[in-house]
C-alpha cells in the first residue's frame, strides 16, 4: 500500500513524502523508512494517524487501520535530558563552605591558605626569568631546529644519497665542501641574509629610483620562476627526473659495434661510415631513401631488410 507522510521539522520548512509498504510491516520499521527520507533522528519521530499518536513499535501498520492512499503526520520531537537526581530527594541543598564550626577557624584558615597559595605562585612567575632562546646564527633569519648547524646537515647529506646527489648537480661547491669537510653552509647563509636585506632596503627606497625598480622587477621575475618550478615538481615530477643513457655492445654482421638503445625510436639508423665498416651497403635498398628530420636534418641512403 502506498502511504502519504507529512514530515514537520523543527528546523526547516515542511516535506511531503510517500512510501510504497506493506500492511504487515512493524511500525518500528516505518520509523527507520521515515528516518531515512526526512534525516530526522528516529527517536525524535512521531507519527499520528487520525488525530491519535502511534506509539506501540512492535505492531504492524495495518492493526492501526492504515490502509492504501491513507495520510500520516511526522512531527519531530524535542528530546530532552532528564532533570538530574539527587541521592537522597527530599533533603533541601545546603552550601557547607560557608558554615564554620564555634570555637575553630578552618573555614577562614582554609581560604586564607588557598590566597596564600595563588598569591606566592604569582610571585614566583613574576621572578622566574623567561625561557632562554635557541642560539641563533648571526645574520640568518628563524630556521627549523637543527638546520642552521652546518655540522648536523653536513651528517643528514652524507647519509642520504639521493639529497647529495641533487646537491652535487644544483650546488657543486657546496656539495664539495661537505665531502671535503670544510663548512662554508654558515658563510652561505650570511651571504644570503646580507642578500635579502639588500633588497628589502631598496624596496623602501625611493620608489622613483631607476636601479630599485629594476631590482623589484627582477625579483619578481624570480618569484614567478621559482612559482612555476614548484608547480612543475607537483604536477610532472617526472620532468625532474634523471635518464641514463643505454648503451651495449653488439655483433652487426660479424663486426663489433657500440649501439644506443633509444626505446621511443621506430627504426634502427645506421651512418654510412658504420655501414661500409660492417660490410653491408651492398644490401642498401635505396628505394627507400628519404630524409630524417629531428634536431637536424639528415639523408637516408636506403635500408637494409632484416
Amino acid at each position: 500500500m502506498l502511504v502519504t507522510v507529512f514530515c514537520a521539522p523543527n528546523d526547516r520548512s515542511e516535506i511531503t513524502f510517500a512510501l510504497d509498504v506493506s500492511p504487515e510491516l512493524e511500525l518500528r520499521d516505518f520509523v527507520a523508512l521515515c528516518e531515512l527520507e526526512s534525516g530526522i533522528p528516529a527517536g525524535e519521530i512521531q507519527i499520528t494517524y487520525a488525530e491519535q499518536p502511534l506509539k506501540d513499535l512492535t505492531r504492524a501498520l495495518g492493526t492501526y487501520g492504515l490502509k492504501d492512499g491513507d495520510v500520516v503526520v511526522l512531527r519531530q520531537a524535542d528530546r530532552r535530558p532528564p532533570p538530574a537526581q539527587s541521592a537522597f530527594p527530599g533533603m533541601p541543598r545546603i552550601d557547607f563552605s560557608s558554615i564554620t564550626v564555634p570555637g575553630t577557624s578552618s573555614g577562614s584558615s582554609q581560604r586564607f591558605t588557598r590566597r596564600q597559595q595563588q598569591q606566592a605562585s604569582t610571585s614566583q612567575q613574576q621572578r622566574s626569568p623567561p625561557p632562554a632562546a635557541p642560539p641563533s646564527l648571526p645574520g640568518s633569519a628563524s630556521s627549523p631546529q637543527g638546520l642552521d648547524d652546518p655540522a648536523l646537515l653536513q651528517q643528514m647529506l652524507l647519509a642520504n644519497p639521493h639529497e647529495l646527489s641533487l646537491l652535487k648537480e644544483r650546488n657543486p661547491p657546496l656539495a664539495e665542501a661537505l665531502l671535503s669537510g670544510d663548512l662554508v653552509l654558515l658563510e652561505q647563509q650570511q651571504d644570503r641574509a646580507r642578500r635579502e636585506q639588500e633588497r628589502i632596503r631598496l624596496l623602501t627606497a625611493d620608489p622613483f629610483d631607476m636601479e630599485a625598480q629594476a631590482k623589484i622587477e627582477e625579483d619578481i621575475r624570480q618569484h614567478n620562476v621559482e612559482e612555476n618550478m614548484t608547480i612543475a615538481m607537483e604536477e610532472a615530477p617526472e620532468s625532474f627526473g634523471q635518464v641514463v643513457m643505454l648503451y651495449i655492445n653488439c655483433i652487426v654482421n660479424g663486426y663489433h659495434v657500440k649501439a644506443f638503445v633509444d626505446s621511443g625510436a621506430q627504426m634502427t639508423i645506421m651512418s654510412q661510415a658504420c655501414a661500409k665498416r660492417c660490410n653491408i651497403m651492398r644490401l642498401v635498398d635505396r628505394r627507400w631513401a628519404g630524409i630524417a628530420k629531428g634536431v637536424g636534418t639528415q639523408k637516408i641512403i636506403g635500408r637494409v631488410h632484416l
